[in-house]
């Protein structure tokens, strides 16, 4: 097992610090929106996408009018290699407003499923938006 350096133990410890704030913050604010979406973040980062597919969820139930936990879904989906799901929820946080960088995570999704036509449909309304 290779051995971690200095800065990757660092980080380690930084996000466990973080992990437990957010989720104490969680327990007293339940509804603390924000919490969910960067303890999400977190998962996502640490590779617990269960974890991180569920606080998403959480936060998508308490502001389904905001589109970035739909984002965080669909990047939970898109690391674990789930692309079709990883679109489906890309498509909903654009019904909410329109966004170059969730455009581009799609048409990544796009060239992982090797739908070319589709990926470059998408880059090509980048384009046209952001010049």
């Amino acid at each position: 097992m290779p051995q971690e350096t200095g800065g990757l133990c660092q980080y380690r410890a930084n996000c466990n610090s973080w992990f437990i704030q957010l989720s104490q913050c969680l327990q007293k604010y339940p509804k603390f929106y924000e919490a969910y979406i960067y303890r999400g973040k977190l998962f996502n980062k640490l590779k617990k996408y269960r974890e991180a597919k569920s606080d998403f969820e959480a936060a998508v139930q308490l502001h389904p009018e905001r589109q970035i936990g739909y984002v965080g879904q669909g990047d939970c989906y898109r690391s674990s290699e789930d692309y079709e799901a990883a679109i489906q929820c890309y498509n909903t946080a654009l019904k909410i407003e329109q966004s170059s960088s969730v455009l581009l995570r799609k048409a990544i999704c796009f060239l992982e499923l090797e739908r070319y036509d589709l990926a470059l449909a998408d880059i090509n309304r980048i384009l046209e938006s952001d010049p």
